[in-house]
């Protein structure tokens, strides 16, 4: 195989080199990058502008729009939840504290 044929093959081509991932910038094989990506683009992070969490493939977008209203009614959904419940289980379990 030619020297610039295979450089060609090694920079551009192969299936087995290596690239970053776009959003955490980890290096991995470009054949398993658009899986990953997939995976890692749906990650959030805190927009600390206006309090929502964002994806991180929608991340550009909102930073070019956010408008930094803050929003301080977005919490945890798992705190949200865990306290919901707790909440639920202690209406339902108070009545038999006091027989």
């Amino acid at each position: 195989m030619d020297r610039e044929i295979l450089a060609i093959h090694k920079g551009e081509n192969c299936p087995q080199r290596i690239v970053t991932c776009e959003f955490c910038e980890f290096p991995l094989p470009a054949v398993d990058l658009a899986e990953h990506q997939e995976v890692c683009g749906n990650r959030t992070e805190l927009c600390h502008m206006c309090n929502r969490y964002i994806r991180l493939r929608e991340r550009y977008n909102h930073e070019t729009r956010c408008t930094g209203m803050v929003d301080n009614s977005v919490g945890s959904s798992r705190y949200n939840f865990v306290h919901t419940g707790l909440d639920m289980l202690l209406s339902f379990s108070l009545p038999l504290l006091f027989v």
